[in-house]
Parts: C-alpha cells; sequence; structure tokens
C-alpha cells in the first residue's frame, strides 16, 4: 500500500467514474470524515436486496439504515431504495423484509430480525428442523396456551 502526501496514512487506489483516485481506509478521500462509524461498518451485511437479486450492504447507523451497493467513497446508495418507486415491470414495490439471511464466518446460516439475537444453524440443521415443520406447527398448536407470544405479536 501507498501512504498518503497530505496525512500519511495508508491508501489505496481506485478508479471511479474512469478517473484513478487514492482512497484512505473504508474509501474515504483524504481529510473527509466517514458518513459510518467504525462499528456500523464492522457490523454491515452482506446480503441480496429484497428488490432485486444484486448483492448489497446493509448498513444500520444511527437508529436507522441504507442499502448500499459498496462500502467506500463515494458510499453508492442502491437504487432500489430511492425515495421514487423502483421500476420492475409491476406496479407494486416489495416490501423490505421482515428477517434477513447472512452467512457467518464458519459457514452458517444466521437469520435476523426474529427477536434481540440471530438464530444461527448450519445447512444440515437447518434442512433437519424445515423438514419438521409440520410437527413444530402440531406441537406449537397443542401447546398454545404453555407458549408465551411475542410482544409485537399481541
Amino acid at each position: 500500500m501507498s501512504a498518503c502526501r497530505k496525512c500519511g496514512q495508508e491508501i489505496s487506489f481506485r478508479y471511479i467514474d474512469g478517473i484513478l483516485r487514492p482512497l484512505h481506509a473504508y474509501g474515504s478521500p483524504c481529510g473527509e470524515a466517514l458518513p459510518f462509524t467504525d462499528e456500523s461498518l464492522k457490523r454491515s451485511v452482506h446480503i441480496r436486496c429484497p428488490r432485486c437479486p444484486q448483492m448489497v450492504y446493509l448498513v444500520r447507523h444511527n437508529g436507522g439504515s441504507v442499502w448500499l451497493d459498496e462500502l467506500g467513497w463515494p458510499w453508492p446508495k442502491h437504487g432500489c431504495f430511492d425515495s421514487q418507486p423502483h421500476d420492475s415491470g409491476n406496479t407494486s414495490v416489495a416490501p423490505i423484509p421482515s428477517v434477513m439471511f447472512s452467512v457467518t464466518e464458519k459457514g452458517a446460516l444466521s437469520v435476523r430480525g426474529m427477536g434481540e439475537f440471530p438464530v444461527t444453524l448450519h445447512r444440515e440443521q437447518w434442512l433437519q428442523l424445515l423438514g419438521q415443520a409440520d410437527a413444530i406447527r402440531e406441537f406449537i398448536s397443542k401447546h398454545r396456551r404453555q407458549l408465551k407470544r411475542t410482544p409485537s405479536s399481541l
């Protein structure tokens, strides 16, 4: 890696709009503050857009979230979530899913959005659990008075 002539920090180079530009950590230009905290970027999730087949980054920051095509300057916002409806040939826009999927560093499938903590299992465990869907529904039906509901479903 090269060092910035202005601040001395490590930089890399990337072509943006056909121009070779020097970029600092997380892709910001020299002297420009990052729009997201380091913690927000570390916790970002690389997932498939719920409105199109493209892989995007979901970054949660300051109580909100943003969908980005790339992590780094110029921080390109994913087009499906512009203020105008996404034109995919139909007039209805798919809602943002209540759950999100990601692959952990150890290769497990992690499901987020069902509670405070993610539900994480390996592929074979998910397939085994999905194979028991009818038995789980039956168990829930039999024990519905003993089982508590989530506060959001009351």
